[in-house]
């Protein structure tokens, strides 16, 4: 905002000067208004981030207790001999014990890929 010199007159040169320095004020408004709306899409950006990052920390943290769980009891099953399994019933332990190791795996790669972001 700004007035016009009452001392000077209002000629072409003085009108030119005018819009040049309009031109210029409304120029850095929406800079600066450009700056705040990046600032705040960087920030979401951001939050965004640590919320994903937070949830496949959980999420991975919470497959991998129940499959720890899991894996124990099957281990001492499969390695009793007293009394010994069916040769059916340990193929299926051991295809079962199998399995969850490998979920067991991408679990804690899902994990490392949590604490690398």
């Amino acid at each position: 905002i700004f007035g016009i010199n009452p001392r000077c007159a209002l000629n072409g040169q003085y009108s030119n000067f005018l819009q040049i320095i309009t031109r210029q004020i409304s120029s850095i408004i929406s800079s600066g208004m450009a700056y705040d709306t990046e600032k705040k899409r960087v920030e979401a950006l951001a939050a965004l981030d640590r919320a994903k990052t937070a949830f496949f920390s959980n999420v991975s943290h919470e497959f991998r207790t129940p499959l720890t769980l899991m894996l124990g009891p099957l281990e001492d099953t499969l390695q009793s001999r007293d009394p010994p399994l069916p040769p059916l019933h340990k193929n299926r332990l051991e295809l079962v014990y199998r399995n969850s190791l490998r979920l067991l795996k991408l679990v804690n790669s899902l994990l490392d890929f949590s604490r690398l972001e």
